[in-house]
């Protein structure tokens, strides 16, 4: 119970974190897949993308922008969560700083898995989910297919708990020197 307990609040700022950043990405997914679903079919799973076939010149544009506002969430959040650290009575290391990252980073995957994919996109699968011209394939109805990209995930994860804590210690140690 001793290595846990000063464990539990690192674990509860990348909790609270993680479901912020869950918030932002689902309300982001959600209006860019009801403005043009085929946005992310990139992502779906490839008897899909096969049959819907290449985006066009307008899908890929706006693609272009969603992740730039993916990205923006993403280092909006984890730079917030780094600045509010101190706060929470965290010491903001390279140590903390990867793990509270991970932790975030791991609960949308979660989230991404249980709800999104397998919830929603294989059980529910709202009309506007199905893009045009797939209706009743194969992949709709794959588990394996998002459990891969669960574990592919697991990368994002890593490297998001890995750049904050580089970007966080390293702004830490330039704010330092230039005292």
């Amino acid at each position: 119970m001793t290595f846990i307990s000063p464990l539990l609040p690192l674990l509860q700022h990348g909790l609270v974190y993680g479901l912020i950043l869950t918030g932002l990405i689902i309300a982001i997914m959600l209006v860019s897949a009801r403005i043009n679903p085929a946005v992310f079919a990139g992502d779906y799973p490839p008897d899909i993308k096969a049959k819907f076939g290449p985006l066009d010149a307008r899908t890929e544009r706006q693609k272009k922008w969603v992740a730039l506002v993916f990205l923006g969430a993403v280092l909006g959040t984890l730079g917030w969560m780094v600045a509010a650290m101190p706060l929470a009575g965290l010491t903001p290391t390279f140590a903390t700083v990867f793990a509270a990252a991970f932790v975030a980073a791991f609960i949308f995957n979660l989230f991404d898995l249980l709800i999104l994919d397998w919830l929603v996109f294989v059980t529910w699968r709202p009309r506007f989910i199905v893009l045009p011209g797939t209706e009743g394939l194969a992949g709709y109805g794959d588990y394996g297919f998002h459990f891969r990209g669960f574990l592919v995930g697991l990368v994002f994860c890593f490297a998001a708990g890995l750049l904050t804590a580089l970007i966080a210690t390293g702004l830490a140690a330039i704010t330092t020197l230039l005292r």
